[in-house]
C-alpha cells in the first residue's frame, strides 16, 4: 500500500533529536541542510505597525534556530546568523513551515 501523498513537505528530524530539522526542498526531497532549534522557541513577536503577522512570525522562527550546516543559496556559501535566517525563511516559505512544524507553533 502507498504512504498518501502530501502537499506540505515534513521536515525530518535526525536520530531523534527534536532540536535538529533535516530541510527538505518543497518537492519533498532532502537537501543536505540540518537546522538546529533552541530548546524551547523564543517568545511571540510584537506586530509593529508597518508589520506583518507573517513577518513577526517568520523573526520568531529566525530567532529559534541556532545553527545550521553548510548552505548555498543561488551558488554562493549561506552562513549561519539569525539576520540571514529571516530572509532565508521569506524566500523559501516550505523551509518556515517545516521549522514552526518542529518547534509546534
Amino acid at each position: 500500500m502507498k504512504a498518501p501523498v502530501t502537499s506540505e513537505p515534513e521536515a525530518k528530524a535526525p536520530d531523534a533529536d527534536p532540536r535538529k530539522v533535516d530541510l527538505v526542498d518543497a518537492a519533498g526531497q532532502p537537501i543536505g541542510v540540518t537546522v538546529t532549534l533552541k530548546d524551547d522557541p523564543v517568545e511571540d513577536e510584537t506586530v509593529g505597525e508597518d508589520d506583518t503577522p507573517e513577518a513577526a512570525h517568520v523573526r520568531r522562527l529566525a530567532k529559534s534556530i541556532t545553527s545550521w550546516t553548510s548552505m548555498e543559496v543561488d551558488g554562493e556559501a549561506y552562513p549561519f546568523s539569525q539576520a540571514r535566517a529571516v530572509p532565508l525563511l521569506t524566500r523559501y516559505p516550505h523551509f518556515a513551515d517545516q521549522i514552526g512544524k518542529a518547534l509546534k507553533l
